[in-house]
């Protein structure tokens, strides 16, 4: 199971925190913007096409525009940064679940709509 929190978002990053439990999560390197995964507690394991590698508290991990499908396994909690399309990426996803735009404005440090 994934509960991924939108802590910070901005024209310049977007900070989210992801807590993992004993479960796996997809995600896309989209070929637009490459992501950085802080490990905050516990450990798991990033698997793409060509590999795998363990993590755990401490670590830090680049993941390339470029790497496509990833899957993200184990009990962790980890910081995501990246530098958002606004509207694609945290706007529309937060309103596909459920958030009101006011939600939205009032809960994202940083946001300006």
């Amino acid at each position: 199971m994934l509960e991924k929190t939108v802590k910070i978002a901005n024209k310049y990053f977007s900070i989210e925190l992801y807590e993992i439990d004993n479960g796996a999560t997809e995600e896309n390197a989209d070929g637009e913007k490459f992501s950085v995964y802080i490990i905050c507690s516990g450990a798991g394991k990033i698997t793409y096409d060509g590999g795998e590698l363990d993590v755990k508290m401490g670590e830090t991990l680049l993941i390339p525009a470029a790497m496509g499908e990833y899957k993200i396994e184990g009990t962790l909690k980890a910081v995501k940064s990246y530098v958002p399309n606004l509207q694609k990426d945290v706007i529309d996803v937060l309103l596909k679940n459920s958030f009101s735009i006011d939600e939205i404005n009032k809960n994202v440090e940083g946001l300006q709509q």
